[in-house]
């Protein structure tokens, strides 16, 4: 028995190592890409048409393919619905040499929404090269995503943040945003400071698009803070903006 116990452990020690070798050598073929600028704002000032870089930084050559979704949020929750010919990106699919660049125009296709900004979501997924005979293992390939954003039809889309804070029974601090506005805000770092002197941060890049929210869960072991007021310093759409709360 202990002899085949031995035996099941050398067995299993030996696919781990197997199975990592194969990610190894699938990750050494992994190709790469960078996109610029990584947001887009489509507006009546630029005619609603934006263009975009994509380098390929890796030395072979890369075929890339885009996807376009509507975004929307619910209960702090992404939601990507399905593809959209609402927005064109052309080319849709291409293949960038080995240092070279790529440009892509995106443009809207639909009339501009009266009062409220719009928002998507455009994914560029790398296309696996054919699979060489003989292959085994993992074949990596990158898949990112940037946002865009289209002004509605006045071209005045702006945030406008409530927030709350409350503690919980376990004493973590539960900090709740709402974008009561008709533009997105883009949250990047929140400071608490605290009555005590203290002070939270939290560093990030989230956003928050109108009619939504979000909370953030902040680890805190340090007793009570019923009834204290607490100092928000948080740096919105490359702002900073603060605010005095009552602990709930």
């Amino acid at each position: 028995m202990k002899g085949f116990i031995k035996r099941q452990i050398a067995l299993c020690g030996l696919t781990t190592l197997l199975f990592s070798l194969i990610i190894l050598t699938s990750l050494s073929h992994a190709a790469g890409f960078s996109i610029s600028p990584i947001k887009v704002n489509l507006t009546p000032e630029n005619n609603k048409i934006m263009s975009l870089r994509v380098h390929n930084s890796s030395n072979e050559l890369v075929a890339i393919q885009t996807e376009l979704m509507s975004w929307n949020q619910k209960e702090g929750k992404d939601l990507y619905e399905s593809k959209t010919r609402e927005i064109l990106v052309t080319p849709p699919i291409f293949t960038i040499p080995a240092g070279e660049t790529q440009i892509i125009r995106v443009g809207l296709r639909r009339p501009l929404d009266l009062s409220k900004e719009l928002s998507y979501r455009l994914f560029l997924q790398e296309l696996p090269p054919p699979i060489p005979n003989k292959f085994q293992g993992l074949q990596m390939v990158m898949r990112m995503s940037l946002p865009i954003f289209v002004a509605p039809a006045t071209g005045k889309a702006s945030h406008d943040l409530s927030w709350r804070i409350h503690q919980t029974n376990k004493g973590n601090l539960i900090l709740e945003s709402y974008n009561r506005g008709n533009g997105h805000a883009q949250v990047a770092e929140l400071r608490l400071q605290l009555s005590n002197g203290q002070e939270l941060v939290q560093r990030g890049n989230t956003y928050i698009l109108p009619d939504s929210k979000h909370e953030w869960s902040i680890d805190f072991k340090a007793g009570s803070l019923s009834g204290t007021t607490v100092k928000l310093v948080a740096k919105v759409n490359e702002q900073t903006l603060t605010s005095e709360l009552r602990m709930e």
